[in-house]
């Protein structure tokens, strides 16, 4: 169901070229969702000493001309 909803996302906005989203770590689900199942990169993580204070930062380039987004470097 959360693939679908996000597959709706993108055809919406077919023109979208970086998607960024973020949620807590200790939510396995949503990183495998996020990684495994739409594509994205984890590209910073908040205070990592507190495991339930921190988020992971995810983001999904999508369009082939764009070399590498800041955020990946």
């Amino acid at each position: 169901m959360k693939t679908q909803v996000w597959n709706m996302f993108e055809k919406l906005y077919p023109d979208t070229e970086v998607w960024e989203t973020e949620t807590p770590v200790f939510s396995s689900r949503n990183y495998n969702f996020y990684v495994n199942k739409c594509g994205f990169h984890i590209i910073k993580m908040d205070n990592p000493k507190n495991r339930l204070a921190y988020c992971l930062y995810y983001i999904q380039v999508k369009n082939s001309s764009i070399k590498c987004h800041p955020m990946l470097s």
